[in-house]
C-alpha cells in the first residue's frame, strides 16, 4: 500500500462498525461516502466486476455535474447503524472540487470478491473492520435475517453457490450450511470471515471496531495518510465513544461455542479475551 490513493473500498465483517466508518469518513471535508449503493449488488455478480470501477465512476462524475446520488442518510448524516435505521435519500454531496475522495462499502459481496476488486481498483484503500466475536455474534441474534440464521445459501454474493469462490471458501461455506446447530453457525461464520479477512492482511488496512470508537480522529489521520491527499479538514467535531456491548444476551454455553470455535482465529487480530 506504498502508491498513494484517490478511492476507499469500506468492507468487513458485518455488524463490526463499517456504517460507523463511513460516518466518520463522512466528516471529512471533500469525502464522499456511500453506504451500501443499490447499484452495487447486481454489478458484484461476475467474476471480475469491472462495473464497480465503472459505478466509482459514474457516481464522482455525477457529484462533479451536481446530479442527486442515493445514499442512506438520516438527517443529513450518513447512517451510523443500519440495523436502527435503513433508508437511502438523494442528495447533493458537498465537495469543494472535482479532486475529492469517493467511497463506497458493503461487507458480505466486497469481502467474497477482495482479491478481483484489489485488482480491479488498484488506485483505492481498501479497509476491513472487525469486532470482537462476542460482541459481533450477540448482535447477529438480533439483526438482520441472513446473519441471524447464518443463511450462507441465500447471500447475494459470496453464497454457497457462487462459482468464483475458491475451494476454501466453498469447502468451508458448505460445512456452515450443514452445521445444525444455530448458534454454533453464526461462531462458524464469523471464524469463516475473519480468515478470509486475516488471508489478506497485507493488502487491507484492518480497523478493529474497539479502536475505532476510543479513536476516531487518530483513525481518520492514519487513513488519510494512505491517500493522494494526506491531511484531513473536519466538518464538524468527531468525539471519541465507548464500544458497544451486550455480553449478558449471551449464555455461558454461547459464550463457550464462540470461544471454542473463534478463539485461535479471534487472537491473529489481538482479540484474547473471552
Amino acid at each position: 500500500m506504498n502508491e498513494k490513493k484517490t478511492d476507499i473500498i469500506i468492507t468487513g465483517l458485518p455488524r463490526s462498525g463499517t456504517s460507523y466508518l463511513c460516518r466518520l469518513l463522512h466528516t471529512v471535508k471533500d469525502c464522499v461516502v456511500i453506504n451500501e449503493p443499490k447499484a452495487l449488488f447486481k454489478r458484484l455478480a461476475d467474476e471480475y466486476p469491472q462495473q464497480i470501477k465503472e459505478l466509482h465512476n459514474e457516481l464522482r462524475q455525477n457529484i462533479i455535474n451536481n446530479q442527486p446520488i442515493e445514499n442512506k442518510l438520516h438527517n443529513g448524516q450518513v447512517i451510523e447503524d443500519t440495523k436502527i435505521i435503513n433508508q437511502y435519500e438523494l442528495y447533493h454531496p458537498n465537495v469543494s472540487s472535482d479532486n475529492f475522495t469517493i467511497c463506497t462499502k458493503n461487507t458480505l459481496g466486497y469481502m467474497a470478491r477482495l482479491p478481483q476488486l484489489q485488482t480491479i481498483l488498484p488506485h483505492a484503500l481498501f479497509i476491513a473492520c472487525i469486532r470482537h466475536p462476542l460482541d459481533t455474534i450477540v448482535s447477529w441474534k438480533s439483526t438482520f435475517p441472513h446473519l441471524e440464521h447464518a443463511t450462507v445459501d441465500k447471500f447475494p454474493t459470496g453464497n454457497l453457490y457462487d462459482p468464483f469462490l475458491s475451494s476454501w471458501q466453498k469447502q468451508t461455506l458448505d460445512t456452515i450450511y450443514q452445521e445444525e446447530n444455530l448458534f454454533k453457525k453464526r461462531a462458524l461464520l464469523w471464524n469463516y470471515l475473519a480468515e478470509w479477512l486475516f488471508k489478506h492482511k497485507e493488502s487491507v488496512h484492518i480497523l478493529p471496531y474497539e479502536n475505532t470508537v476510543k479513536n476516531p480522529v487518530e483513525m481518520l489521520n492514519t487513513v488519510f495518510s494512505f491517500m493522494s491527499h494526506n491531511t484531513i479538514t473536519l466538518t464538524q467535531p468527531v468525539e471519541p465513544s465507548q464500544a458497544r456491548k451486550n455480553r449478558t444476551a449471551l449464555t455461558i454455553e454461547e459464550k463457550h461455542i464462540i470461544e471454542e470455535t473463534c478463539a485461535e482465529t479471534a487472537a491473529k487480530f489481538g482479540y484474547t479475551n473471552f
